[in-house]
């Protein structure tokens, strides 16, 4: 099982479809397309920069504990700028069964944005937290429970193949 987090929904399903992964979870997921840019996926899916809460901890870290958020803040880098401008290396999804966590509470990925980014990208239906963009450290317990139901036959949401097939 692979699973990326935010900006980790560029790089998951290459990992994925190279480890030939048995399921992909994507949580709070960019969610490019092949030969797409992330650049071109802000514009493309209509995403813009939230403009009505300022500072990391108020968009990423908004409901978890604060010391928690500063510790998690501590150990923070910058991201690299570099793959935004590379198309992605895909030809198409992987062949993967494929999971979306999304946070209902996500001030960066807002809910309504990026359900409809989820269903239009993938053509499937994302789980639900009542969380924000880091539900690792939010809700723990309900993001693992909820990762490993994906393991079950019966699994909400599951898809038995690449959903841009």
């Amino acid at each position: 099982m692979v699973v990326g987090q935010s900006y980790g929904g560029y790089l998951a399903p290459i990992v994925a479809q190279l480890a030939m992964a048995d399921h992909l979870v994507l949580v709070a997921p960019m969610i490019p397309q092949p030969g797409e840019t992330a650049d071109d996926m802000w514009e493309a899916s209509g995403w813009h920069m939230p403009r009505d809460h300022s500072g990391i901890i108020e968009v990423f870290y908004h409901d978890v504990d604060p010391d928690l958020a500063r510790e998690a803040m501590s150990h923070g880098r910058q991201q690299s700028e570099t793959t935004g401008r590379e198309p992605w290396p895909l030809d198409a999804w992987p062949n993967v069964p494929t999971h979306v966590v999304l946070c209902q509470n996500d001030r960066f990925f807002p809910a309504d944005w990026l359900r409809g980014v989820v269903r239009d990208r993938l053509g499937i239906e994302p789980d639900e937290l009542p969380c924000g963009h880091t539900p690792a450290l939010s809700r723990p317990r309900e993001l693992v429970e909820l990762i490993e139901s994906y393991r079950s036959p019966a699994s909400p949401s599951a898809t038995s193949n690449s959903p841009n097939q």
